[in-house]
């Protein structure tokens, strides 16, 4: 992964903007990166008490509705 984040993007031309779609490129790896990083956070299981709490809120938002 070190090798993915470590990467650099384009040199800027006289423009001062990176040459072609560097932009596209960015967000390409920027997404992947933070999928490798988070991914497996995304598939763990909330604690209970987190659940709880959500149920709760949701219930005071629908008193309000």
């Amino acid at each position: 992964m070190d090798t993915l984040v470590g990467k650099r993007p384009p040199h800027s031309g006289a423009s001062g903007k990176p040459p072609g779609k560097s932009s596209a490129t960015h967000k390409a790896l920027i997404t992947r990166n933070l999928k490798l990083a988070f991914g497996p956070v995304t598939n763990e299981k909330l604690p209970d008490r987190w659940l709880e709490l959500l149920d709760e809120i949701d219930s005071k938002e629908d008193k309000k509705s």
